[in-house]
């Protein structure tokens, strides 16, 4: 890109600094395009002197630099001398120094002493003319009465001195910038990739916010977001203040970090980066010194310190904290809980973590802290003795889940009136025993995932932590959880559910046979990759009498429909439907469909965030024609009465 001339170009007296603006560009570019990045603060110091030939001047003027041209600026402030207290700045030639030098125009009647040869002279002004030449520039540089510009675009501005809409897009493309395995094709696993010292590093930067917060940690391939659901209420129902950090989200990154269930403010957020962001920037240079391979951190370790800063400072009572994959390595597994719990195990990023479940357990149970409760919801026979293997190592005590203590499950008879299932809890530290507990939340999963919350609220009972049975009743039955068998309409029956894996399929299943009335069904299904997509259609497809394929757009790991289509075939399905997209998806579902159809949106987080959105806008838009058609026959209505009643002749 070429640079026709240098726009604006001076220090500011007292200040110790310099900026350049390069024209047509924006401020906050112009610096990587023409003179890289010279606009950070020299040393401070006071005003510079006059000598006896007068005021420093130097006027430059640029020509059409190409790209392999472009100089860069140093800011180093360089020794202090006589004539020179305000620090100076030297200016060097990427490649190509021949080539610029000959468009590079100095005044000549500098008079100020001798400087030493390895300083340059510091700018003062430089004429903002597009006409004026150099002799112009450097005869108004020497008059007494020129006036110092003000204005400020003549420096960078900081995050917080940018209008809000600038501030906010700045922090979104600073956090979206990091690496960020959840939008990888392939997800690595070593610990060159997930570094624990490196989330310590950070942390222990930022002041250390999660030694100032009590923890819940909570790990699982599946049921994990649920029972974090599930605590934050009741402790909320319970007076206290929940912090809850959760992956991924649906719709907002704000969502991942959530107070009492209300995500965090856009502003809050922007102010958290901003505050992190130059602690990033430093590690970020420190690891390119050590090794050009490293990274520094990425787009989950920073989210994690966001949520721990923002707890932190909000003065949470509890904070909850989801493991975003395995365990071990996991961002989360720097904080030491008051309690932690693995929900279940089945297959499931296997490429990470293991092909067995054994191996996917003892990835999990990396969360176990020495002398730090445990519940498990664990129930198969190999990795439930991994995770007692790893407890009894660490002198941890377990709890578990049909040994410890049980749950009964009754689901809703017809959830078409949007009745509560219910459940019967027994056992734990407590010895609690429970019956008839009301459970919003759908399905016998549900049910596991509730009692593994009831554990783990047993043992924050007997730390002292006030929970009444009040609290637990009401926690259960208010319990919302987005995209988990998610009812989004009546008649048709619209459901949402992110179930990603065979174990999370199957109990959709069991949910849709179990509540939901028969009838005509409708799949829309996509899915990601290093996922065990053959196994997830071959439990699927039998199920539905029409299926439509589809992938989501907002991530590149999505498996494509025509690969979803051929492995269809595959397992012998006829009724199959290509769509490249949600939108397209949508409009298939909606064709023929009646007041007894159940659609179900499944495969992914990502389908299930897209597709929310599509049927809440189509929500919307119908609910406004059915308004605007009622206003209309009422204004119709209206009008006849208002009409004078026709009289006859006698």
């Amino acid at each position: 890109m070429g640079v026709d001339r240098l726009h604006g170009l001076r220090s500011f007296q007292g200040r110790g600094w310099l900026s350049c603006v390069a024209d047509g560009l924006r401020p906050a570019t112009a610096a990587h395009t023409a003179l890289g990045s010279i606009t950070r603060p020299f040393a401070k110091s006071s005003p510079p002197p006059r000598t006896k030939g007068g005021q420093r001047a130097v006027a430059i003027a640029a020509g059409g630099t190409s790209r392999g041209e472009r100089l860069a600026c140093r800011d180093r402030p360089a020794p202090r001398s006589t004539h020179y207290k305000t620090g100076a700045f030297r200016l060097t030639t990427v490649r190509h120094m021949a080539p610029i030098l000959r468009r590079m125009c100095v005044a000549r009647d500098w008079r100020f002493g001798t400087p030493p040869t390895t300083k340059w002279p510091q700018i003062d002004k430089l004429q903002p003319s597009r006409q004026a030449s150099t002799a112009a520039a450097s005869a108004a540089l020497r008059s007494p009465d020129r006036a110092r510009p003000r204005s400020s675009i003549y420096r960078k501005r900081t995050m917080s001195e940018r209008s809000p809409a600038a501030a906010e897009q700045a922090a979104y493309d600073f956090l979206f910038s990091r690496i960020n395995y959840e939008r990888t094709a392939a997800v690595p696993y070593r610990a060159r990739e997930y570094k624990l010292d490196r989330m310590r590093e950070l942390l222990t930067r930022l002041g250390d916010p999660q030694q100032r917060l009590p923890i819940v940690h909570v790990a699982g391939t599946k049921g994990k977001g649920s029972t974090c659901a599930i605590l934050g209420t009741i402790l909320a129902a319970a007076g206290y203040r929940v912090g809850t950090f959760s992956s991924p989200h649906l719709e907002r990154v704000e969502e991942r970090l959530a107070i009492d269930t209300v995500p965090c403010d856009t502003p809050t957020l922007v102010a958290l980066i901003e505050q992190l962001r130059p602690v990033v920037a430093a590690m970020d240079a420190e690891a390119r010194e050590r090794d050009p391979r490293e990274i520094g951190p990425t787009y989950f370790e920073i989210t994690t310190a966001l949520a721990l800063m923002h707890f932190a400072a909000s003065v949470v009572d509890i904070a909850l904290l989801e493991v975003g994959l395995g365990g071990r390595l996991d961002s989360t597994n720097v904080c030491t809980p008051i309690c932690a719990a693995i929900t279940s195990i089945s297959y499931d990023h296997m490429r990470q973590l293991g092909n067995t479940l054994a191996k996917i357990a003892r990835e999990k149970a990396g969360i176990i802290k020495p002398g730090v409760p445990v519940v498990s919801g664990v129930t198969a026979t190999e990795p439930r003795s991994v995770i007692r293997e790893v407890a009894a190592a660490q002198g941890a005590e377990l709890c578990e889940l049909n040994r410890d203590f049980h749950v009964t499950y009754r689901p809703p008879v017809d959830d078409e009136a949007g009745l509560c299932g219910s459940i019967d809890f027994r056992g734990g530290c407590e010895d609690q025993d429970y019956r008839d507990l009301p459970l919003r939340l759908l399905g016998a999963h549900q049910a596991r995932n509730a009692a593994v919350a009831l554990a783990i609220m047993g043992y924050l009972r007997r730390d002292g932590w006030r929970i009444d049975d009040r609290a637990i009743a009401s926690g259960l039955s208010e319990v919302r959880c987005r995209a988990r068998v998610e009812v989004l309409s009546r008649r048709p029956t619209i459901v949402v559910d992110a179930a990603h894996n065979v174990a999370s399929i199957e109990s959709l299943l069991a949910v849709l046979e179990e509540s939901f009335p028969a009838g005509p069904r409708r799949l829309v299904l996509a899915t990601t990759l290093e996922k065990d997509v053959r196994g997830m259609l071959r439990c699927l497809l039998p199920r539905f009498d029409e299926v439509i394929l589809t992938r989501y757009l907002n991530n590149p790991r999505a498996v494509s429909p025509e690969e979803l289509g051929e492995l269809a075939r595959e397992l012998g399905s006829t009724r199959v439907r290509l769509c490249p997209d949600p939108a397209s998806a949508w409009q298939a579902v909606q064709e023929d469909l009646t007041p007894d159809h159940l659609v179900c949106v499944t495969g992914s987080f990502f389908i299930a965030a897209e597709m929310r959105q599509l049927i809440a806008a189509a929500s919307v838009a119908e609910n406004d024609q059915t308004a605007a058609r009622r206003a209309e026959e009422r204004g119709a209505v209206q009008a006849n009465q208002a009409r004078p009643a026709r009289t006859w002749p006698s």
